[in-house]
């Protein structure tokens, strides 16, 4: 296959996420029947991402998207991902390696995360959403809005945003 799709996980000590993760992967390859899918990490998991993509041209792929798998931009899409991308055209220049932008608020996202605070029966009521935060302002502002968005779906009265690390 000419075209390859890496999807690039945090990584995690978590069995489960790297389950996940994997059934992600599969889920994503069966939409994409004339992609070559495959899944990297940045840490705690193998393979590392750079080595997917490495694969992926000895297969044959010389159109390659890096893809991070997270919510907002902060520094693994700012900074590590990019590095993984910019690695890879110095490592086979006669390959199209493109950087995939992170999954960003949407709309589809907003009606998922909604209709699971609903289903679990929190609609109408007030709503905390944690997120893990970072040194970055402009994924924990993308933070607050997404709580927000959640919110007016929810028709929760009100809503906080917490952090559990680094904010």
């Amino acid at each position: 296959m000419n075209d390859g799709l890496v999807l690039v996980g945090h990584g995690s000590r978590s069995l489960a996420s790297g389950g996940e993760m994997h059934e992600l992967c599969l889920l994503v390859g069966e939409q994409l029947p004339g992609v070559h899918v495959d899944l990297g990490f940045l840490e705690m998991n193998e393979p590392p991402a750079g080595e997917v993509l490495d694969r992926l041209v000895a297969g044959g792929g010389r159109r390659i998207v890096v893809l991070p798998l997270v919510l907002l931009s902060a520094g693994h899409a700012k900074s590590d991902v990019p590095a993984i991308v910019v690695d890879g055209r110095r490592r086979h220049p006669d390959v199209d390696v493109r950087f995939g932008s992170p999954l960003g608020i949407s709309r589809d996202l907003v009606a998922i995360l909604g209709g699971a605070v609903v289903e679990a029966g929190g609609g109408r009521l007030p709503l905390l959403v944690i997120a893990r935060g970072t040194s970055d302002p402009d994924a924990n502002g993308d933070a607050h809005k997404a709580a927000r968005l959640v919110a007016e779906w929810t028709d929760a009265p009100f809503v906080h945003t917490g952090f559990t690390g680094v904010t």
